[in-house]
């Protein structure tokens, strides 16, 4: 007691008598097992009807997931309910050392559980299926991207037919093949003194001009010996000599030529510009002239290797030399039967000048044309013709002829896309 009298005596708790421990497991246990099975059939079952739209697997593992803690909730309150539960020992000590925040603990005390957050049935297909839509009304609608249009403008008709040029490289091996055995030493002097006679005619042809030439005395004189000698030649060794000078010459000057060609190209400069080349200079000694002519005509541009020195290509060899033959040729006025420049190279020299010839304009081309479909009625004139204007720009003159083209079946599909890129330009 205490000593001090208004000092109430303190009241000692009351323990409460608790029920036998075995009544109280019992009843919790059974509490337990009836509220868990039930919650996980129920938790099973809803789980299951809710995971439909997103796997049935899933639900079914969130439903037991669910019922398996609202049964274990359900059986600890009726437990709870019957009297308290006396955990054992082991328990007790891991409760102990995992020991719970105090939000936690209080959820747990309350008996609250965290509801799990499932989509509704078929919202995850519904909302792929509006994606999938959704990109391909995006798609359907898009302004679509207009396709440049780009025009076929190379005319290659004259260097087409490889089984021409190859046959007439062998018909003038065949020729000068032939001519070996006329090939003496009087013959060699002959034909060497020939070909001085003409150096200096075509020196004084291009200074005076192919006008004023005909009329200096010296320059007729040295033309009268060139057309003499020719004669002669034909006379006691036939008109098969005079060809056969005559593609000895183009080769010649097809040959140095091309090396002046390939000079220019690794020197990346212009053929006009390397006039002072020793090749250059040979050339101009062998034909005098001829060598501004070849370059101006576009021919450099026709070489092999895509211009890594290795020369023209075949046909603008045979180009070369038919320009070459066609002027030695001329000489030959005075012979009988006089000879001319083989039928398939007036032909691919003919289709070079209307399609490739650099110096030459598109009206004197389209004469040309005309020339061209009289000796080959197959030529496509139409199209070529369309090109030509193409490349100036014309395409008010250029669409008709595309358009003729089609009608006529002349390559046909450059046809149908020049027509079209030229209607484009128009606006039409």
């Amino acid at each position: 007691m205490s000593d001090d009298p208004m000092t109430p005596e303190p009241e000692l708790p009351q323990t409460p008598v608790a029920e036998p421990a075995s009544e109280s497991v019992a009843e919790a246990g059974t509490g337990a097992e009836t509220g868990a099975e039930t919650g996980a059939e129920t938790g099973a079952e809803t789980g299951a009807e809710t995971g439909a739209g997103t796997g049935a697997e899933t639900g079914a593992e969130t439903g037991a997931e669910t019922g398996a803690g609202t049964g274990t909730a359900a059986g600890a309150e009726t437990g709870t309910a019957a009297g308290p539960v006396e955990p054992p020992a082991a328990a007790r000590a891991q409760s102990a050392d995992a020991a719970p925040a105090d939000g936690a603990q209080t959820a747990a005390s309350d008996g609250l559980i965290e509801p799990a957050l499932i989509p509704p049935r078929g919202l995850v297909a519904t909302t792929l299926a509006l994606l999938v839509a959704t990109c391909a009304l995006a798609i359907a609608v898009a302004p679509g991207v207009k396709r440049e249009l780009q025009p076929q403008l190379q005319l290659t008709f004259w260097h087409s037919d490889e089984r021409e040029l190859d046959e007439i490289v062998r018909r003038d091996d065949r020729l000068l093949a032939a001519d070996a055995g006329r090939q003496t030493e009087q013959a060699r002097g002959q034909e060497a003194g020939l070909r001085k006679n003409v150096a200096q005619w075509l020196a004084l042809e291009a200074q005076m001009g192919t006008v004023q030439v005909q009329h200096d005395s010296q320059a007729r004189q040295i033309l009268g010996q060139i057309e003499e000698t020719v004669r002669t030649i034909a006379e006691l060794h036939g008109v098969q000599a005079v060809q056969a000078m005559a593609v000895r010459w183009g080769r010649d000057v097809a040959h140095i030529f091309g090396q002046v060609v390939a000079g220019a190209q690794l020197r990346q400069v212009q053929v006009r510009d390397g006039m002072a080349d020793p090749q250059a200079a040979a050339l101009q000694a062998l034909a005098p002239g001829l060598i501004k002519l070849l370059a101006d005509s576009g021919l450099a541009a026709h070489s092999q290797g895509q211009g890594q020195g290795q020369g023209l290509t075949v046909a603008a060899q045979l180009v070369v030399q038919a320009l070459a033959q066609s002027r030695f040729l001329q000489f030959a006025v005075r012979v009988r039967q006089a000879p001319h420049l083989a039928t398939d190279l007036q032909a691919l020299l003919l289709r070079f000048r209307i399609e490739a010839h650099a110096g030459l304009r598109v009206e004197r081309k389209l004469e040309l044309i005309q020339t061209m479909v009289a000796a080959d009625p197959t030529y496509p004139a139409s199209f070529v013709a369309g090109v030509l204007w193409a490349r100036e720009g014309r395409c008010d003159q250029a669409a008709p002829a595309f358009a003729q083209a089609i009608q006529r079946g002349e390559s046909l599909r450059l046809a149908q896309a020049n027509l079209a890129w030229c209607q484009s330009l128009m606006g039409h």
